[in-house]
Formats: structure tokens, C-alpha cells, sequence
């Protein structure tokens, strides 16, 4: 069976400065930064589950707040002022930055 890989959007908003450098690590580790607390990643199903987890095992859900979108193709982006791509997201679009 294929395991298909689909685009992410994390962001987060972590009340507690030391569980905020452990959930960043995590989203630098897994996922490619955006803008300030903000990532794009590709995750298979079974991925996508791993990660969630280990930001569970490190948030406080009463305080902080984690979300993950789905996203659809990459090339259907649109980018207004000083937006750049990273080089990661950079060949899954057809459009010229």
C-alpha cells in the first residue's frame, strides 16, 4: 500500500517559554518555518500521528493551543508582499517568485 504524503500548515500559541523551545524544536525538526511560530510540513497518516503525539506528550492543553491544516497543492498559493518560499516548498510550485 502507498503511503501518500500531504501538506500541513502548524502553528501554535504556547503560553509557557520552556514548553514553547520544546514544541519549536519539535516543528524545526519535522517541518520548515514559515513566519514566527508557523510551519509547513508533508506527513504521511502514519507521520502525521507520531507528531502529533510527541506535541501532546509536550504542551499543556488547559494553557496552550497547537492546530494543524490540511493544505491543498502547493502551486494554487498565493503570495503577496515579501513572502518567499522556502527552498523545500520551492519545487512543488509552478509559480515564479
Amino acid at each position: 500500500m502507498r503511503h501518500y504524503r500531504k501538506n500541513w500548515i502548524i502553528c501554535y500559541d504556547i503560553c509557557d517559554a520552556r514548553r514553547l523551545r520544546r514544541v519549536y524544536r519539535l516543528c524545526c525538526d519535522e517541518a520548515v518555518t514559515l513566519q514566527n511560530s508557523i510551519f509547513w510540513a508533508e506527513f504521511t497518516n502514519k507521520e502525521l500521528a507520531a507528531f502529533i503525539k510527541a506535541i501532546e506528550a509536550e504542551i499543556d492543553t488547559s494553557e496552550d493551543d497547537v492546530r494543524i491544516y490540511p493544505v491543498g497543492a502547493i502551486s494554487r498559493m498565493q503570495l503577496f508582499g515579501q513572502s518567499r518560499l522556502p527552498e523545500e516548498m520551492q519545487a512543488q510550485t509552478s509559480q515564479q517568485i
